[in-house]
């Protein structure tokens, strides 16, 4: 195999580990996204359900049985805000090392391009001077069969 094919073949590998990475990046922003969206709806339930026993309490209609009942699923609620904002954390942490895979990896694919661009240039001024070389010396060997 030519250096040029062998080349070829590593971009080719090069560019689909590009696009692994960009698809799983994608993937992952898609997955925070929607913790994001679990953990904002979590913690407006539990802004409204706040807000309603206030008023519940502040008009005298709860009992203090309901009051500790309320207590309780307020607690329930508040672990799974914090569990939901470890989510997003871990979510968070996982993108961000996402990010970075496919920068490594879009740079990979740049430098490989560049390579193999430099190669062909190369393989194109080798043909050039080889072509030029033949011409001069067809050139000169009608020189030399005239004299």
């Amino acid at each position: 195999m030519k250096q040029g094919q062998k080349l070829e073949s590593v971009r080719k590998l090069s560019r689909a580990r590009e696009r692994e990475a960009a698809a799983r990046l994608v993937e992952a922003l898609r997955a925070k996204h929607q913790a994001e969206e679990t953990l904002t709806e979590l913690i407006a339930y539990r802004r409204q359900y706040e807000h309603a026993l206030r008023q519940r309490y502040a008009q005298g209609q709860a009992r203090p049985a309901d009051l500790l009942n309320a207590r309780r699923f307020l607690e329930q609620l508040n672990q799974a805000v914090a569990v939901q904002q470890q989510r997003v954390a871990e979510h968070i942490a996982a993108v961000d090392e996402l990010i970075a895979a496919w920068r490594r990896a879009h740079v990979d694919q740049r430098l490989l391009d560049e390579l193999l661009a430099r190669h062909r240039d190369e393989q194109r001024r080798l043909a050039a001077r080889r072509e030029q070389r033949e011409q001069d010396d067809s050139l000169a060997q009608r020189r030399h069969s005239v004299v």
